[in-house]
């Protein structure tokens, strides 16, 4: 094999390995938590206060609700952004952890 056609090998190799390795790091999700309390409780959702007063509406409609009263200290596991509706609400919420 010629030394050009070895070298631009060589480098085409080196490129694919990159895009694949920067695309697995692109794709890696990053899970976030934020410590809260419970405001209110409603029928499929939770407003919930952070530390900077802020509130936020929380979705529960894969678990049960009943279980969650104002006052209950929560972690909140998510990934994404925050939605900046009235109410900012979690784009995806991974889970909900009380504690303890």
């Amino acid at each position: 094999m010629k030394p050009k056609y070895f070298m631009g090998l060589l480098v085409l190799m080196v490129a694919i390995v990159g895009l694949v390795l920067l695309n697995k790091e692109l794709n890696q999700k990053k899970i976030l938590e934020m410590p809260v309390t419970v405001q209110t409780v409603e029928e499929q959702s939770l407003l919930v206060v952070d530390e900077q007063q802020q509130v936020y509406r929380v979705p529960t409609e894969n678990r049960v609700s009943g279980t969650y009263r104002e006052g209950d200290k929560l972690v909140i596991y998510y990934e994404g952004e925050v939605l900046e509706t009235h109410r900012a609400q979690f784009s995806h919420v991974i889970s909900i952890k009380q504690q303890r």
